[in-house]
């Protein structure tokens, strides 16, 4: 029992100095209309579309726009200067904090879990000029008990990453359960609780998850060159463009 409370404690303990993923700030973060928007909802991030041309656009222009990038990389192969932008729910990590404070009050006896989604922009540069970027979302459900797990962890389809939600607990499995039946070949309802509620260890981080999905998003690995940027001066001065551009519903 005393090994469960200390274990608590550490982990309280780390995310309270480390701020855990919540510690890589939104895009833009610097823009106090954008970080607010978060707050409700997600915006279309695909109206990048419309607002960086490849062949054209510079870091100075996707900066100015998204901000200071969550991590720089560079691609194995090509040799291409990457920027990795992962937008988050504001409030994502303070329901986290509360989860661990929660479980140690009942000495870690409580099991927790919150929804978690996480979108994605992959800019690729030739030199100074945008080369290339892709869009990629991912969305699971965490637990926190004495340890860690996750389940109904997937990748969003281009409608759900259009969409402006954060997604529930409930949505999330139902997502994934449409998801799972297609690459089976079945039906919903002939897939079992356990199916959908399968367990994966772990706690998978904003950027861990970006991390991961990168070289399989470029289709080559990558090196990670700076963690967590330093802001230059006009990072996310002309974030209202994402706003203002959004398509009319």
């Amino acid at each position: 029992m005393l090994k469960t409370i200390f274990a608590i404690i550490a982990l309280v303990a780390t995310i309270a100095v480390t701020g855990c993923s919540g510690g890589y700030k939104t895009p833009a973060h610097y823009n106090p209309a954008y970080t607010s928007y978060l707050k409700g909802s997600y915006p279309d991030l695909t109206i990048t579309d419309k607002l960086i041309t490849k062949g054209k656009s510079t870091i100075d222009d996707v900066r100015r726009i998204y901000g200071t990038p969550n991590y720089i990389a560079l691609t194995l192969k090509t040799n291409r200067l990457v920027y990795a932008y992962s937008f988050v729910p504001e409030d994502i990590m303070k329901g986290r904090v509360n989860d661990f404070k929660r479980a140690a009050g009942v000495l870690g006896l409580s099991r927790n879990s919150y929804p978690n989604t996480n979108k994605v922009i992959y800019f690729v540069f030739d030199k100074d000029q945008v080369y290339d970027f892709k869009y990629r979302g991912f969305a699971h459900v965490q637990f926190f008990r004495t340890d860690e797990y996750y389940e109904a962890f997937q990748i969003l389809s281009d409608e759900e990453y259009k969409d402006s939600k954060f997604y529930t607990e409930d949505e999330i499995y139902q997502m994934y359960a449409q998801k799972l039946a297609k690459r089976k070949g079945v039906d919903v309802s002939q897939l079992t609780k356990k199916e959908i509620h399968k367990r994966t260890r772990g706690a998978p981080t904003f950027m861990f998850i970006s991390y991961d999905n990168c070289s399989k998003a470029l289709g080559e690995g990558i090196k990670v060159l700076f963690n967590d940027p330093k802001p230059l001066y006009g990072d996310g001065v002309d974030s209202s463009l994402l706003l203002y551009n959004q398509p009319k519903k």
